[in-house]
């Protein structure tokens, strides 16, 4: 099926799924201001010969949770096309979304011996078949089927005889549901409820109690297994969970009146299409955009100020630090080599060592540029706050 022997309607988009050969197929239209995504079946394990044909579809509306549709058709091959049935509907279980199945499966539902197989693998596999009059002649071939615990989310279930076709319209209401925010769960230990004596003593008396490696990795590997026993024993575990509360943000005066402006402009333009309109609304979309930047960056400043960096993360959401991941290039060995040697050896600055480390020859992205000690100087005095009076623990003053 084509946009050129079948044209798509204005502000829907179609799939089709089309029938190898000469015509035939199954399509789904989805309004265009839907999200959409195809959902690729896997067929690998089903019977052949088969005559199924599907296409398979996730939806969304909005930001509420998304659902399943799939469109069937078949006409051969029972046993086969039964047993590939079953298949599909187990692998759109396994989405763990509401799935709505629906087509034309040449079975007979109203047949109460002839489709009683259909129908127990239907309910096996926890499906409620919705149709419940004819839809072609005497027969009920277009089942509309949904997942038992969703199928209170259908409603106004019609069948009515449009005079396109000789099978019946069916057609029905589906309620989405809102997507529930998740609280992701932290797992750490409770070192402030640690038994510190106990701790110890334990690391003592089992070092003391183990027998002494010869060499000194296998000393270090000894005591790190015992200090992580000691760890399991007596530093307690201690589970939370985030607050999915937002952080609660009222743009500023002065981003209020920049926003009026820019809507006065823009309005002006569209009625007017004047090109100094369009400059100017152009202008103050940046002034907007820059301006409730600093609103932000304000009140993320303020919950710092009010209750310090991680307890204003928790009230707030707001990530201060962005985190990256290494290019696999990258080794991480010349990463901690590069911070092994510009340490603190002894009677030397950080400056010093800083200064004299050269970055290795060998092809990896992560490199160090040799640095003056006046450099080092002016990078710490422009983080460094006049009003903090804490000792410089770094050497550099």
């Amino acid at each position: 099926m084509t946009d050129d022997f079948f044209p798509c309607p204005v502000s829907y988009t179609m799939f089709t799924s089309n029938r190898d050969g000469r015509g035939g197929g199954v399509a789904i239209f989805v309004k265009s201001t839907l999200k959409t995504e195809v959902y690729k079946v896997d067929d690998s394990n089903w019977l052949k010969p088969h005559s199924l044909e599907c296409i398979c579809i996730k939806v969304q509306y909005n930001y509420h949770q998304s659902f399943m549709i799939c469109c069937l058709y078949r006409t051969l091959h029972v046993s086969n096309d039964l047993n590939n049935i079953t298949c599909l509907l187990e692998s759109l279980n396994s989405t763990k979304r509401a799935t709505i199945v629906t087509g034309d499966i040449n079975f007979n539902l109203l047949d109460i011996k002839g489709s009683k197989i259909v129908m127990r693998a239907f309910s096996k596999l926890n499906f409620t078949q919705l149709v419940c009059t004819a839809t072609r002649g005497q027969s009920l071939l277009d089942p509309v089927l949904i997942n038992s615990l969703d199928s209170h989310k259908i409603s106004q279930m019609k069948v009515s005889d449009e005079g396109i076709s000789d099978h019946s319209f069916v057609s029905f209401g589906y309620t989405v549901s809102k997507q529930k925010l998740k609280r992701k769960r932290v797992e750490f230990r409770d070192f402030k409820n640690t038994d510190w004596s106990s701790f110890i003593n334990y690391v003592v008396n089992e070092s003391t109690k183990a027998n002494h490696p010869s060499s000194c990795d296998d000393t270090c590997d000894a005591v790190i297994s015992i200090v992580n026993e000691g760890l399991e024993k007596f530093v307690p575990r201690k589970i939370v969970f985030e607050s999915t509360k937002k952080c609660k943000f009222a743009i500023s005066g002065r981003s209020k009146r920049l926003l009026s402006i820019k809507n006065y402009f823009a309005k002006l333009y569209s009625t007017t299409s004047s090109a100094r309109a369009k400059i100017k609304r152009n202008e103050y979309t940046k002034r907007v955009s820059a301006s409730i930047r600093k609103d932000f960056k304000d009140a993320g400043d303020n919950l710092v100020k009010k209750h310090g960096v991680w307890a204003a993360q928790r009230k707030s959401n707001i990530l201060f630090k962005k985190s990256c991941k290494l290019d696999s290039n990258v080794d991480p060995n010349e990463i901690n080599k590069y911070y092994c040697e510009m340490g603190f050896p002894s009677g030397t600055l950080p400056n010093d060592t800083m200064a004299d480390y050269v970055s290795p020859k060998c092809p990896t992205r992560f490199k160090v540029k040799a640095i003056s000690s006046v450099e080092v100087f002016k990078a710490w005095k422009s983080i460094r706050k006049t009003s903090d009076h804490s000792q410089d623990v770094t050497g550099v003053s």
